[in-house]
């Protein structure tokens, strides 16, 4: 009887810890792999103990760990792959101040320049999933985002053989579209698809007294800027008098083939860093951002 039980505890321990050793942060992955080695040794010891008694035993033990880690890797990889609702956000309060002040966030579907976990790269895959459904099952997703892991972590330490480097095209257009509106306008930049990413940036701001922002989406399909929109809701700054304006998305040439890129990441492969935009584009949003202003 507890010959079973230790085999269950360890087999679900080792598949929901091979899910989680596949998908966090490269910091987190020393835990989980800990786990993993508890989870062996203790199914294998029980194991060994089994064919003492009987090699028909032994084969038991295999299989009732087996499945026992089977179904606790389902379940975790099935988890992963979702796209959770977003945790409640407490209403933001608004320092009051004596002149209107602005703000501009741009959001953007690229990756982020770091693997911070499976969150965004779960929304990508399931945008793409409802447009063509050319995408991994979500059984073996958790290989999938290892290998996204893994090819941030050959861009860190130089292993790409194309030289690439992390990149953040986003943030250097909002420093430098900040700079060019000067010192009355805060801009914030965030990824559709990280969860909270925008709503954090629109609390924050509304915390430091920005009045009126503009939500500037660039290269982002039609269908995403709806998520833009959730998000805005979801921060709740309009309760504290904020004025949110969702602008109409602005392409980005140089940021063309995203999917692409996706398919690259995926294969573990790091695509070419992002190409700063056209000087134009960044024109064209000093333009709007002034216009609305």
């Amino acid at each position: 009887m507890w010959n079973r039980v230790f085999l269950l505890a360890s087999g679900f321990l080792f598949g929901w810890s091979l899910v989680r050793y596949w998908t966090v942060p490269r910091g987190q992955m020393r835990t989980h792999a800990l786990r993993l080695g508890i989870a062996v040794a203790i199914g294998g010891a029980v194991i060994v103990l089994l064919g003492l008694e009987s090699l028909q035993a032994a084969a038991a033990g295999v299989l009732v760990f087996a499945i026992s880690a089977v179904i606790a890797y389902a379940g975790n990889a099935r988890q992963v792959s979702r796209v959770e609702e977003p945790a409640p956000v407490p209403r933001p309060t608004s320092t009051a101040i004596d002149a209107p002040r602005w703000g501009v966030v741009l959001v953007s579907c690229l990756e982020p320049p770091t693997y911070d976990g499976p969150d965004y790269w779960a929304w990508r895959l399931r945008r793409r999933q409802g447009e063509d459904g050319r995408v991994p099952h979500w059984f073996v997703r958790p290989r999938v985002f290892a290998r996204i892991r893994t090819a941030y972590h050959a861009l860190v330490n130089g292993d790409d053989p194309n030289g690439s480097a992390p990149s953040d095209a986003l943030g250097r257009v909002g420093q430098t579209l900040e700079a060019l509106l000067g010192g009355e306008y805060r801009v914030e930049t965030a990824r559709i698809g990280v969860p909270l990413a925008l709503a954090h940036a629109l609390t924050d701001m509304a915390g430091d007294g920005v009045t009126h922002v503009i939500v500037q989406p660039l290269q982002v399909s039609p269908g995403a800027v709806d998520a833009v929109r959730e998000a805005v809701t979801h921060s709740r700054v309009r309760e504290a008098g904020v004025r949110v304006t969702v602008a109409d998305p602005l392409p980005v040439l140089a940021w063309d083939g995203i999917e692409r890129r996706l398919d690259a990441w995926m294969a573990g492969r790091p695509p070419s860093p992002l190409r700063d935009p056209e000087p134009d584009v960044v024109a064209r949003l000093q333009s709007r951002v002034v216009a609305q202003a």
